[in-house]
């Protein structure tokens, strides 16, 4: 496998201000935050990029 062959799986956990009333997934708390990018690392990313959240969602 070449370097032309590598991908970078980077997973967008937070949105930029998505909220709960459009994806019930999309976690808040640092703990959710952790917890879903333990998943993505499972599932093959690379890098998390999120977006701050206060404990009721809103960007912070």
């Amino acid at each position: 496998m070449g370097l032309e062959d590598k991908v970078v799986i980077s997973a967008a956990l937070t949105g930029v201000a998505a909220n709960r009333d459009q994806c019930k997934w999309i976690p808040y708390t640092p703990q959710e935050i952790a917890e879903e990018a333990l998943h993505a690392y499972n599932a093959g990313a690379s890098i998390v990029h999120i977006h701050g959240r206060e404990y009721d969602g809103t960007p912070s």
